[in-house]
């Protein structure tokens, strides 16, 4: 299945732009350091393995996943075995998380686990649908996703997400689009205060 997985990845990449995934796919070992996490990240190793942590302390190998919360930077090395390293890395928002049950346990950096049959069949199903469907219903598939992995025992997973902060909603509204003029004032606009509050919080 994992396979299947990296080649319906491959093919989805090459054919189609503005896809609500992207891949990671590496024939030597790279280490990246000191990596802002914007957003939720949820990451399927599909290929080689992913060392999270100044020394590696935690390890994903092919056929498991690691659901990364909002707030840490953090050290990884994505590391070949056999021929590539191949992740797919579905990003997620603050609002993704609402509609899950609340849970009182405490704060999560990370979540880990396998890729289980179910799992894998709504990845394959979320990157085949990508290509057609409209942005609006991806959105109900990426919370799709999120309740099999609530309701395949990973709880934690609503543990994971922080509301953004004021500087975190200001790189995300720029990055969503980079050609635009994006003067403090509209800034402040859309996020509702002034300038001079918006100057004090960032």
């Amino acid at each position: 299945m994992l396979n299947k997985l990296i080649d319906i990845a491959k093919n989805s990449i090459k054919h189609h732009a503005n896809l609500p995934f992207s891949v990671y796919s590496s024939y030597r070992e790279q280490t990246i350091t000191n990596v802002p996490i914007l957003k939720p990240l949820l990451i399927f190793i599909l290929s080689g393995k992913k060392q999270l942590g100044k020394h590696g302390v935690i390890e994903c190998l092919s056929g498991s996943f690691v659901f990364l919360s909002n707030s840490p930077r953090i050290d990884m090395r994505n590391i070949p075995i056999q021929e590539e390293y191949f992740a797919v890395i579905i990003d997620f928002e603050y609002e993704d998380f609402l509609e899950l049950p609340k849970s009182l346990t405490p704060y999560k950096k990370y979540v880990q686990g396998e890729i289980n049959p179910i799992l894998a069949r709504a990845l394959y199903q979320f990157m085949e649908f990508a290509s057609i469907a409209p942005t609006e219903v991806m959105k109900f598939r990426k919370k799709e996703i999120l309740e099999i992995l609530y309701h395949s025992g990973y709880t934690d997973i609503c543990n994971i997400v922080e509301p953004p902060s004021v500087s975190e909603k200001v790189q995300s509204m720029i990055s969503e689009n980079l050609s635009n003029d994006w003067p403090v004032e509209l800034i402040a606009s859309n996020l509702f205060m002034s300038t001079s509050t918006l100057r004090r919080r960032i």
